[in-house]
């Protein structure tokens, strides 16, 4: 009885290899074909931050004053992760109670080398903390007919954001699970 159990796994073992090495040796063969006959599924390519081909980012180098109409300068850096063979273009968008007093605004078609920094500064009169302001900048390029890119934002009043208030959120919550009492169990 023992002598024929183990005769029949070996023989399944054999069927199970045999099996499996002709589905591999199919499967190689399918695989090796011209790419104009094997079927495409488009798979979108892996774009993150640290994968971005442009990276974006804005500081203000003066105080955003309190109220009134004083003058702030930002500043934005584009970041070339790759050359760029179409050229950057780049905009800031300044919501209609800012001025822009000097600097660019857009600028077009600007070639970059991969690691190459790009400044650009605007002087703004109207960006102040009375209310809630967003002034943002965006930097593309085309790479075959994807136009990719990358933005920034910065804002009048950044104790008011999410990002902010994230963490005192937070607090609250486990401070309000750490009082909560645990009903008995069975109701």
């Amino acid at each position: 009885m023992w002598n024929r159990t183990v005769k029949t796994f070996v023989l399944l073992l054999i069927v199970f290899g045999v099996a499996g090495a002709a589905y591999l040796n199919d499967k190689e063969k399918k695989s090796r074909a011209p790419a104009s006959n094997q079927k495409r599924i488009w798979m979108p390519a892996p774009i993150g931050k640290h994968l971005a081909l442009i990276k974006v980012d804005i500081e203000s180098l003066s105080e955003i004053p309190e109220k009134g109409l004083a003058e702030v300068t930002l500043k934005a850096r584009i970041v070339a992760q790759q050359k760029t063979s179409d050229g950057v273009s780049f905009r800031w968008n300044i919501p209609p109670e800012v001025e822009i007093l000097g600097g660019t605004k857009a600028s077009e078609h600007l070639q970059m080398e991969a690691g190459e920094i790009l400044e650009t500064e605007i002087r703004v009169r109207g960006f102040n903390r009375s209310t809630q302001k967003t002034i943002s900048f965006q930097a593309s390029t085309l790479r075959g007919h994807e136009k990719l890119g990358g933005s920034a934002v910065i804002v009048s009043r950044p104790d008011e954001t999410y990002e902010a208030k994230a963490p005192q959120v937070r607090e609250a919550v486990d401070a309000f699970n750490q009082s909560k009492t645990k009903l008995p169990r069975g109701l």
